[in-house]
């Protein structure tokens, strides 16, 4: 995967100005190359936290970067603060960076976390009102 990213055929379009098809063929030399360009391009500044990673690229063109990273539907991606489409690529992440200098953040939010956390909150509120009903009546008989 240095040199190399599994994208939906459907996906193909979008990023035809970052990267090109791979025709199946590549010599033992070119190989040694690709481990050496790999190394140069490769993000700067990674750094994880809590919630997600973020880095810092510095390309002379624009690129499809690709990162280890088990793509979910919980992440979200900016370039320099603005939201960008996260493309999956054998189920990792990819995105479109264009050249230049760019700062990207990684997001992870849990799917359906403020869904249920409103849930809860409601269902307790139900059940102090149920108890609260159940004792009032208890202590009218």
């Amino acid at each position: 995967m240095m040199n190399a990213a599994l994208i939906d055929g459907s996906d193909l379009s979008d990023i035809d100005d970052f990267a090109k098809k791979y025709d199946g063929k590549v010599s033992a030399k070119e190989k040694y190359k690709y481990v050496g360009r790999t190394v140069k391009e490769r993000v700067k500044n990674f750094k994880r936290d809590n919630t997600g990673f973020s880095c810092s690229t510095d390309y002379k063109k624009g690129k499809l970067v690709w990162f280890s990273v088990p793509y979910d539907k919980g992440w979200d991606a900016t370039l320099d603060g603005k939201k960008i489409e996260i493309i999956k690529s054998a189920g990792m992440m990819a995105v479109k960076v264009p050249k230049g200098e760019h700062n990207l953040v990684f997001k992870y939010h849990t799917p359906g976390f403020k869904l249920g956390i409103i849930v809860s909150i409601i269902s307790f509120i139900v059940f102090g009102i149920y108890t609260a009903i159940l004792v009032f009546r208890k202590r009218i008989n």
